[in-house]
């Protein structure tokens, strides 16, 4: 308990979560990781991470689980689209990932309820296709009849559209490898839902659009969705994301499973868009977002009442207030709890209050417990530091 609270106190010091990264960044161009990464894993990894591996976590699990909290796991393994890499060097990094998620899928099937968590970035050999394939997607969406003979906008360096097809079939023959995985249940062993990661705005539609294509495929195999999409409410286009997918969704005739966040890379996002010189993608006031998160969290819950069943909901935040307006809502149309459709989430280490009050009022609630190695995590635990500071005090986002 003393060691948490030092880290907390930390997270608290002013300008510290701000310098931490351009310490890293020193640190890295002195070749001092080796001992920069044993710091970390004494006091942000064993904070905010649950092991190294998915067998790691188990005790953390069982412990959770013991206080009527599932988990969800989620291999913090990030990739930045603005960094090269090989074509065979992705591919094999991708590979690497995919078989650490089947890891987890298999330690979550010992384990009630356990939900997996997955970027798609981590699992394509080259994420700057990510950006290509959204880039063209938006480009599609205002042009779609002259889109053949419009390129879309993307990086000056050239790649063939083959190039992209390959690495974009490979990331979905990936992922549906994982569905696969995950969707094999047996008495003994029940599926368990995965859960699709958002990332930075500009590779979303790509993301988005494989979240599609999967759940057209996997939660039409029952009444229990498998693939979750995410949608992060800071972004200006949420609202209208939600509503077009959940209609997509109905008329498949599939449930509609979606985790709700408010987003944790403003400060990347705010960056992005005056360096390339276009309006930003985020809402200009974390008023503005706490109103698209609220309406969207309400939004979601009068559908579910309306029709049970038809959406299954993950609402992931710290925010105090959030809970309780939907807390609220929810005892007002419905007595039962805690609703099968209704599920809340924190992070390890962050909003230990809020995940203790939801148990108090009878809901589902489950923590996010990251996994991998120390050195894969750097750009996970600076994040948890930098832009949610207010979430480790049990009332940010």
């Amino acid at each position: 308990l003393l060691h948490q609270w030092l880290i907390l106190q930390a997270c608290r010091i002013p300008y510290l979560p701000n310098l931490l990264g351009p310490l890293l960044r020193v640190s890295h161009a002195l070749h001092l990781d080796p001992i920069t990464h044993w710091v970390l894993s004494q006091t942000a990894f064993s904070h905010f991470c649950g092991g190294r591996t998915p067998q790691d976590t188990l005790p953390l699990m069982n412990t959770l689980a013991s206080h009527g909290v599932f988990t969800i796991l989620d291999l913090g393994i990030e990739t930045d689209p603005a960094e090269e890499t090989s074509t065979e060097m992705g591919e094999d990094r991708a590979d690497m990932v995919a078989n650490g998620i089947i890891q987890a899928i298999r330690t979550a099937k010992d384990q009630p309820e356990t939900m997996v968590a997955l970027k798609v970035s981590a699992l394509t050999s080259l994420p700057d296709h990510l950006v290509r394939w959204s880039d063209g997607l938006r480009e599609a969406r205002r042009r779609f009849h002259s889109l053949a003979t419009h390129p879309a906008p993307s990086k000056d360096q050239a790649a063939s559209p083959l190039d992209i097809t390959s690495s974009i079939l490979n990331s979905h023959r990936r992922i549906s490898k994982l569905c696969d995985e995950a969707a094999a249940a047996s008495p003994s062993s029940p599926s368990v839902p995965l859960l699709m990661d958002a990332e930075y705005s500009s590779v979303q539609p790509a993301i988005r659009h494989l979240t599609l294509l999967l759940s057209q495929t996997y939660n039409a195999l029952g009444p229990q969705p498998l693939v979750y999409d995410t949608l992060q409410m800071y972004l200006r286009e949420g609202p209208l994301v939600l509503t077009e997918s959940a209609e997509d969704a109905m008329r498949d005739n599939r449930p509609y499973a979606v985790k709700l966040v408010r987003g944790a890379y403003v400060a990347r996002e705010r960056r992005d868009a005056e360096a390339e010189g276009r309006p930003d993608r985020v809402w200009a006031s974390k008023a503005l977002t706490d109103a698209a998160y609220d309406g969207a969290s309400s939004w979601l819950l009068s559908r579910s009442a309306d029709t049970p069943g038809s959406t299954h909901t993950v609402l992931a935040t710290h925010n105090a207030r959030s809970i309780a307006q939907s807390l609220d809502a929810a005892s007002s149309v419905s007595s039962a709890a805690p609703s099968p459709y209704m599920a809340y989430a924190q992070l390890l280490g962050m909003g230990e209050l809020v995940t203790a009050r939801l148990r108090q009022r009878g809901a589902r609630v489950g923590k996010y417990v990251v996994y991998g190695e120390v050195s894969d995590l750097v750009p996970y635990m600076v994040r948890r530091v930098e832009e949610n500071a207010e979430g480790v005090q049990g009332g940010g986002d």
